[in-house]
């Protein structure tokens, strides 16, 4: 079983989008997959899961405590993937999230300010020995993401590995969330579907338990 951390200091920068549309992908490529909501404060995973007309992926709630005998309940159940969606803060829910983690995605703008609040995720994910990488996410649709690029060359001078796939800032994405749909269930021959799509392909290609 995988588990993909989507973990970040700061809110907004697209946590639990991209936890919410890997898990369908998963579920789209033949996989069970499981969402794990661990932000009880915003509990955006969860809202979306009671949306939902359908029970997959399969969504929980968890903290600190509760982790880790769900993670052994899916494992033994014979899921294949798990995405924690963690809390924008530093805490001992977002610390068991991580150390749990085979994957840490670090979902940042393509703004300063982003950039400088995982800091403290990454250092976290340093201490833990686990293995990271950043997502530009919610970039603005510039032509050629001239911006989102730069970042994240910047990201990789400076020794940070970043997914390969840039996630556009759309309405189609928040739009789904809010209906308890992912991208690809809204419009499957969309950007953004084809975005999170690729995104999940490169994660299953890095992740090999």
């Amino acid at each position: 079983m995988r588990v993909i951390a989507l973990g970040q200091q700061k809110g907004g920068c697209g946590k639990s989008a991209t936890a919410i549309n890997l898990a369908c992908e998963a579920v789209a490529a033949g996989h069970r997959a499981a969402l794990v909501d661990m932000d009880y404060e915003q509990g955006t995973a969860l809202r979306w899961g009671k949306r939902r007309s359908q029970d997959t992926p399969s969504v929980h709630e968890a903290n600190a405590v509760t982790l880790s005998p769900l993670l052994a309940k899916l494992q033994s159940e014979g899921f294949e993937w798990v995405f924690l969606d963690l809390p924008g803060r530093n805490s001992p829910v977002a610390s068991a999230g991580l150390v749990a983690s085979d994957l840490i995605l670090i979902p940042v703008r393509p703004l300063d300010i982003d950039v400088e609040a995982s800091a403290a995720t990454v250092l976290a994910a340093k201490r833990a020995k686990k293995r990271y990488s950043y997502l530009i996410s919610i970039s603005p649709p510039q032509a050629e993401r001239r911006r989102a690029k730069q970042v994240a060359a910047t990201l990789q001078d400076l020794g940070h590995p970043v997914a390969p796939t840039i996630i556009v800032q759309r309405l189609l994405v928040p739009d789904a969330v809010a209906a308890g749909k992912c991208t690809c269930e809204a419009d499957a021959k969309s950007e953004s579907a084809a975005e999170f799509k690729a995104l999940f392909n490169w994660i299953a290609k890095e992740v090999v338990l």
